[in-house]
């Protein structure tokens, strides 16, 4: 529950705001709360997964070997950015997900876009054929120092790409068109723009349609 305060900060603060899509417009610290709950309860179900899946039996062997775990983890169950100093204390810095594609906002028939959701979320841990979608968030006062760029990378070689992790194959991120520093983190990690699209926005972010880009990466 430490971060639910620097969440409300974050999120109210009018230079990252005007950049999200869905979280309620002001943000509360009721709806931080609500949040780290789900948040602290997906996390621990998808390491309890991976827990299941090499704990018995020579789990080592296991890793060496690439074997893939099974069931359906949502997604990566590390969430939060923090800068550690000197003297080993942790300043929250910013936030970052990435997790099994359930929007699919791009396609507009909406029975097929259920369908879409429905068959991604699925589909087996370790599938090639998992769509997976991702965002991130940095406090004001750390932007442009490459923070984001290298968190992600880090993710990227430690938990997203492991075959016997969640083997991430295909990500589609979505930014919108005027948020230029979210383009060049997608872009320094290799991501291309597929398509820009129109979202609607909740009538607490302004209403109206709003345009985005939409990027992709794949193995």
């Amino acid at each position: 529950m430490s971060d639910v305060n620097s969440r409300v900060t974050l999120l109210n603060d009018p230079s990252v705001s005007r950049f999200v899509f869905s979280p309620p417009n002001p943000y509360t610290l009721k709806d931080a709360i609500e949040r780290n709950i789900i948040s602290v309860k997906d996390a621990q179900e998808s390491l309890d997964h991976w827990i299941r899946s090499f704990g018995s039996g020579d789990s080592s062997a296991k890793l060496r070997d690439g074997a893939q775990s099974t069931g359906r983890p949502k997604g990566c169950p590390f969430k939060t950015i923090r800068l550690i100093h000197e003297d080993g204390s942790e300043e929250f810095v910013g936030e970052l997900e990435v997790f099994r594609e359930s929007g699919f906002i791009e396609i507009v028939d909406k029975v097929e876009r259920q369908a879409a959701v429905k068959a991604n979320l699925d589909r087996q841990a370790g599938d090639d054929e998992i769509v997976w979608t991702m965002f991130f968030l940095l406090l004001p006062t750390f932007a442009g120092q490459g923070l984001i760029t290298r968190a992600l990378r880090t993710l990227f070689d430690t938990f997203l790409l492991p075959r016997h992790l969640l083997n991430v194959h295909h990500i589609l991120s979505y930014a919108f068109t005027d948020n230029f520093g979210s383009r060049r983190v997608h872009e320094k990690l290799g991501f291309r723009e597929v398509k820009k699209d129109w979202v609607e926005m909740r009538e607490d972010r302004g209403g109206g349609m709003r345009e985005e880009w939409v990027f992709e990466w794949k193995k």
